[in-house]
C-alpha cells in the first residue's frame, strides 16, 4: 500500500517561513491541559475512551468528514493527547507572505479589524486582525479544541475551564521513511503507553 507520494519536504516546529495551509503531510499532536489523563485509559494495550474521549472522537470524525481538502492517514486518541497524520491535498490559495510581528505564516491572513467575520481569539495588530484561513491546519485544530472544550465543560459542569494546552505540536513530514515511521508510531501508541513521552 503506497501512501506517501514522495513529494513532501522539510520539518517544522512552527516554521515562521511556512504557510500551514499549503500542500504537505503534517504530524500533529494536541495535548490536554497539564497532561491530565482526561479522555480515558489504556487497558490491555487498547485505548478505552470515557465520555470525554467519546466527545473528542465524535468531533474529530465530524471534522474529518467535512474537510474535503485534507486526507487523514491515521489518528489516535490517547488518555491525555491526540496524534493525527493529515495531508493537505488542496492548498488554500494565498497571495501574501507578509505577517506582522514575525507571526508564522502558519495559516493566517490579514483582514480589517472592523469586520465582524473573525473569531474571538484572533490577535489584534494595529488596525488589523490576523484571522485563520478556513481550510488550514490551525483552523482544523482550533475547531476541534473549541467544540470539544464546550461539550466537555458542559458535561462536567466546569464552564470556562481549559481543556487543551495552548497551541499544538507539528512536524512536516520530509520523506517516505519518516511518513511510515510516524504512521507506525501512531498505530502502536496505545500498546506503547507505558513508555509514552506524554505519560506523567
Amino acid at each position: 500500500m503506497t501512501l506517501f507520494k514522495n513529494k513532501y519536504r522539510s520539518e517544522s516546529h512552527r516554521l515562521y517561513s511556512w504557510d500551514y495551509s499549503q500542500a504537505a503531510i503534517y504530524f500533529l499532536t494536541v495535548c490536554i491541559e497539564e497532561q491530565e489523563c482526561l479522555l480515558g485509559e489504556i487497558e490491555n494495550n487498547q485505548m478505552i475512551l470515557n465520555g470525554y474521549g467519546q466527545i473528542v472522537e465524535q468531533e474529530l470524525k465530524k471534522s474529518i468528514e467535512i474537510r474535503d481538502n485534507m486526507k487523514f492517514h491515521v489518528w489516535v486518541i490517547m488518555p491525555n493527547h491526540i496524534h493525527i497524520l493529515v495531508e493537505i491535498i488542496h492548498p488554500v490559495d494565498t497571495h501574501s507572505s507578509a505577517y506582522p510581528n514575525n507571526t508564522p505564516a502558519d495559516d493566517m491572513h490579514i483582514v480589517d479589524m472592523h469586520s465582524s467575520a473573525y473569531p474571538n481569539d484572533d490577535t489584534h495588530v494595529g488596525a488589523y486582525v490576523r484571522q485563520r484561513k478556513s481550510k488550514s491546519i490551525s483552523s482544523f485544530i482550533s475547531g476541534i479544541k473549541s467544540t470539544t472544550t464546550k461539550q466537555i465543560n458542559l458535561k462536567r459542569n466546569t464552564p470556562f475551564r481549559k481543556v487543551w494546552q495552548n497551541n499544538y505540536h507539528d512536524h512536516i513530514v520530509r520523506d517516505e521513511n519518516s511518513f511510515y515511521n510516524i504512521f507506525e508510531y501512531i498505530e502502536d501508541n496505545p500498546a506503547n503507553w507505558k513508555i509514552d513521552e506524554h505519560k506523567i
